[in-house]
């Protein structure tokens, strides 16, 4: 219920934003253009969606596994999972805003700046995730308790917390890629690899606890 109020409070914020402030400077009002040359926008539009539903689908996936085995590793799992998705915020935002310039730059036939903002983005991602990986695995032993006094579910998830932690650095890189794979205009084969690796490679089998 947190979740849905919490959404749905920032789209009607934006939106009220967007009608009082400012964003409708660059909009003369409604006609028939707007609904000329959808295309390419649908065609990116139904690709990051997808790719979008496969990503969170996958972590359901690996929830409902996890709850098989017990609460507490449910419980690490959460914990992990939230941390990750706070930690990740940062090289995500460099890589929308790294891909919007790498697509304008290649757009007025400016290649060779667009490598240089492409490395930007690569450098500045991979700072941010080896101080995320650093932060990480120096309080894996504290983080934890901000979430639970679980004395067992603190312990399972700083053990988990090295690995988590490495997901930190090969994370950035992956979304700095993303990002340049975006402004060539080429996200299907992102998402592709993404669904491919998710469901074909990393999701665990849902056998019985009993039976493993």
């Amino acid at each position: 219920m947190a979740v849905v109020v919490s959404q749905n409070l920032v789209s009607t914020l934006l939106l009220v934003y967007i009608l009082l402030f400012v964003g409708l400077e660059c909009w003369p009002g409604l006609s028939r253009k707007a609904f000329t040359d959808w295309s390419p926008l649908l065609n990116l539009a139904l690709s990051g969606t997808a790719g979008f539903v496969a990503e969170h689908f996958a972590f359901g996936i690996l929830m409902i596994a996890t709850a098989r085995i017990s609460t507490t590793h449910l419980c690490a799992q959460a914990i992990l999972m939230n941390l990750n998705i706070i930690a990740c915020m940062l090289p995500l935002q460099i890589s929308v805003a790294a891909s919007t310039r790498f697509e304008y730059l290649v757009g007025i036939s400016q290649p060779e700046t667009a490598k240089v903002v492409a490395r930007v983005a690569y450098f500045s991602g991979s700072t941010v995730g080896i101080f995320n990986m650093i932060v990480l695995s120096s309080l894996r032993m504290y983080i934890p308790r901000a979430f639970t006094f679980d004395a067992e579910a603190v312990s399972l998830t700083a053990q988990a917390f090295p690995i988590s932690a490495a997901f930190q650095l090969l994370y950035t890189l992956t979304v700095q890629r993303d990002g340049t794979l975006r402004g060539l205009r080429e996200k299907k084969t992102g998402d592709f690899v993404r669904m491919l690796v998710y469901y074909m490679v990393s999701q665990p089998r849902l056998s019985s606890p009993e039976g493993n």
